[in-house]
C-alpha cells in the first residue's frame, strides 16, 4: 500500500496553493484598477475633446457658420452623451441653419432619454429639475420660429410688420414676467417705436429683429431660457443678422 503523504508535504502543497491564489487575486485586483484608471483617463480625454468641439461650435455660431456649428456640437454630443447642454446647443444650431425638423428630432431624443440610456456617466451627473422644462421650452422655440419669423419667404410686408411688432410685444411681456424689469422697459420702448414706424423695408424689419435679439442676449439666465428671448436670437442667427 502507498504510504500517506507526510503532514509537512501536505502543508507545503496547501501553502503553495494559497500563495498562488493570493497572487492571482492580487493580479486580478491590479488589472481591475488599471482598467478603471485607463477608462477614467479615456473618459477625461473624451470630455476634454467634447469641450473643445463645444467651444468650436460656439465660435462658429457667433460667426454665422451654423452648419459648421451643428457639426461641432454633434461631435461634442457624441463624445459626451451625458451632456444635455451640448444637445440643446445642437438643436439651437440646427434651428438657426433652417433644419427645424432635425432640431425637433434632437429635442425628442433628449426628452425621451432615460438616465441608463445616457450611459454610466450620466448616472453620475446630477440632473437639474429644470432639464425637462428646458427641453420643452426649446421645443416651443422651434415652433415659435415657424410662427414668428418675420422674414419667411413669400410673406407680405404687412404680415412682416405685425410679426416683428408682436415679437417685441411678447418679448416685453416675458421679460417682465420673469423679473428683468429694465430690459422689459427697453423692449416696451422698442415695441412702441416699431408701432410708430411703417417698417416698410426688409432692412427696417431686420433692424427690429436685431434689436429684439440684442435685448434677449442681455437677459438674465432665467429670462434667457424663456421661449421668446431664445426665439429672437435664433431668428436673428438664421438670417445672419448681427446682434449689436
Amino acid at each position: 500500500m502507498p504510504r500517506p503523504a507526510a503532514p509537512s508535504v501536505v502543508l507545503q502543497l496547501v501553502h503553495r496553493e494559497t500563495v498562488l491564489l493570493i497572487a492571482l487575486c492580487a493580479v486580478a485586483i491590479a488589472a481591475f484598477f488599471f482598467t478603471r484608471a485607463v477608462a477614467a483617463a479615456n473618459r477625461r480625454l473624451d470630455l476634454a475633446d467634447a469641450a473643445h468641439w463645444y467651444a468650436d461650435g460656439e465660435a462658429r455660431l457667433r460667426s454665422g457658420d451654423f452648419s459648421g456649428a451643428a457639426a461641432a456640437f454633434r461631435r461634442a454630443s457624441a463624445l459626451d452623451r451625458a451632456s444635455r447642454e451640448y444637445r440643446l446647443a445642437l438643436a439651437d444650431a440646427l434651428s438657426a441653419d433652417h433644419h427645424d425638423e432635425a432640431a425637433r428630432s434632437v429635442l425628442r431624443q433628449l426628452s425621451e432619454l432615460e438616465p441608463d440610456e445616457l450611459g454610466r456617466a450620466a448616472a453620475e451627473v446630477p440632473r437639474a429639475p429644470a432639464d425637462a422644462a428646458r427641453v420643452e421650452e426649446l421645443g416651443r422655440i422651434v415652433d415659435e420660429i415657424f410662427k414668428r419669423d418675420p422674414l419667411l419667404a413669400h410673406m407680405s410686408a404687412a404680415t412682416r410688420r405685425e410679426r416683428v411688432r408682436s415679437m417685441l410685444d411678447d418679448l416685453h411681456t416675458q421679460l417682465a414676467a420673469c423679473g428683468d424689469t429694465p430690459l422689459a422697459n427697453e423692449a416696451a420702448a422698442a415695441a412702441t417705436e416699431a408701432r410708430r414706424e411703417r417698417l416698410s423695408s426688409t432692412d427696417a424689419v431686420r433692424s427690429a429683429i436685431a434689436t429684439a435679439a440684442r435685448l434677449a442676449s442681455r437677459a438674465s439666465p432665467a429670462c434667457a431660457a424663456q421661449p421668446v428671448p431664445r426665439a429672437a436670437i435664433l431668428i436673428a442667427r438664421r438670417h445672419g443678422i448681427e446682434i449689436p
